[in-house]
């Protein structure tokens, strides 16, 4: 019975460390393992340009570095150690860079072959290290360097290991990339499908790449109305709700004041609160406890996972059993996406908020869906209006002040004869135009029955 309650003591110190923050020593601990992994792969790797993979000058350091990447796989399960310019990061954790080390050079070694990162799923025996590094020391082979690195290690039996592609911060002080918001909501979806993928073949899901995109979103500012902008295109239906759900918490997130890592943490959460499904034979009531199981694959404590089990654990939980706050925001985020998608209760936007607001106290936290309504405004984006004029319009702004709770910035869909405007145009119902009343939105998708009075 004493060893049961040191157990239970030991477990309720570690679940208090993981809601106070990170766990300085697991992160330590991976820390000092990930430096050490690191400037070796980085050695080995330089070593490869002058010698051979056979001299003996490789034994030792293989043997080093194989055993690192056991104690690293049994702190964290599979990982994924990528490289951004001069920062090196595995899973959740920066590992230090100082000077002209190791790490600072890990980038300069991959971006040859267009690498950014590698994941390791599983240990690999000292050959198999050696070949590694014997590959990534070759020449780049054009026109796809990484397509002939990934084709080698197949070859030599090192599938395990997955390459992925160049990635880059956006630091303080730095333009916007010139690409295009649409696009990157287009990667941030993708990034979803890869982690359902990741999930259904048993392994985990890249949290950094994920985080790295949420990051992204909210330098553009989540009231940015290109986001509602943004087309489907080809993309899964749970791909594409992962982002609506994710887009709505990170603006209800933005609206609270969060700090910006806790914002990034509660994007994340959103965008993986549904990965339950992506498991085998889940069915919507089992997804929650599957997708928090799957979840827990990924070993440590610290603040962000433990958001992200909360969301996919409670997203669907009663207001009385008191769900964490990601979990409470995801709620609210998840049933505005439901009710006003083909395939649910369609409604308008107006309506799926009024639907919220009558079950606040009760369904969901009340404060919480006012300031979703503060946000979205009276005619929340993807609100189909017609104007005096004629014309019908979309709402692609929520409320930009009290004065315009009622007055977003939509793009015209229909002109006043019934023609398509051609080129895209946006006008300001702040200062031109007088709606006449939402329309209700049509489960086709033509031209013509896109909307009904």
């Amino acid at each position: 019975m004493d060893e049961l309650h040191q157990a239970q003591a030991s477990l309720g110190r570690a679940v208090a460390r993981a809601r106070a923050g990170e766990d300085r020593v697991l992160a330590q601990q991976v820390r000092e393992r990930g430096e050490q992994f690191a400037n070796l792969l980085t050695g080995l790797v330089r070593m490869g340009h002058v010698h051979a993979a056979a001299n003996h000058a490789f034994d030792q350091p293989s043997i080093d570095l194989k055993q690192a990447l056991d104690v690293l796989l049994g702190l964290l399960g599979p990982l994924h150690l990528v490289a951004v310019e001069d920062q090196v990061y595995l899973n959740d954790v920066r590992l230090k860079v100082s000077g002209e080390g190791a790490q600072k050079s890990l980038g300069a070694e991959l971006s040859r072959h267009n690498i950014g990162g590698l994941t390791f799923s599983s240990p690999l025996s000292t050959d198999q290290a050696r070949q590694l590094v014997a590959t990534l020391a070759l020449r780049p082979e054009a026109p796809h360097p990484r397509a002939a690195v990934t084709r080698r290690l197949r070859e030599a039996g090192l599938a395990s290991v997955e390459l992925h592609g160049l990635h880059r911060f956006r630091m303080s002080g730095d333009a916007l990339p010139e690409e295009g918001t649409g696009q990157l909501v287009q990667r941030l979806v993708h990034e979803v499908e890869q982690a359902w993928d990741a999930l259904a073949a048993g392994r985990q899901v890249n949290v950094l790449a994920l985080r790295r995109l949420v990051a992204q979103v909210l330098q553009r500012g989540a009231t940015h109305e290109e986001l509602w902008l943004a087309e489907p295109g080809p993309a899964t239906p749970h791909g594409w709700h992962a982002w609506r759900v994710a887009h709505i918490t990170l603006l209800v997130a933005e609206a609270l004041g969060l700090t910006p890592g806790v914002q990034q943490d509660f994007g994340v959460a959103a965008l993986t609160h549904d990965v339950g499904y992506a498991l085998p034979h889940v069915t919507f009531p089992g997804h929650p406890m599957a997708g928090a199981r799957a979840l827990l694959r990924q070993l440590g404590f610290h603040e962000a996972r433990v958001r992200r089990l909360d969301a996919a654990l409670h997203h669907h939980a009663s207001l009385a059993a008191r769900p964490p706050l990601v979990a409470r925001v995801v709620r609210l985020a998840e049933d505005l996406d439901t009710m006003t998608r083909a395939g649910g209760p369609l409604m308008t936007p107006a309506e799926a908020l009024s639907h919220l607001a009558a079950g606040a106290g009760r369904d969901y936290d009340p404060v919480l869906t006012q300031v979703l309504i503060n946000c979205l405004g009276l005619y929340p984006p993807g609100t189909f209006l017609a104007l005096e004029d004629g014309r019908v319009v979309k709402s692609v702004s929520g409320a930009r002040s009290p004065a315009l709770f009622a007055k977003p910035r939509a793009l015209v869909v229909r002109l006043a004869g019934g023609g398509s405007p051609g080129a895209r145009q946006l006008l300001d119902l702040g200062t031109e135009g007088v709606v006449r009343g939402p329309l209700k939105p049509r489960v086709a998708s033509t031209p013509s029955g896109l909307f009904r009075p």
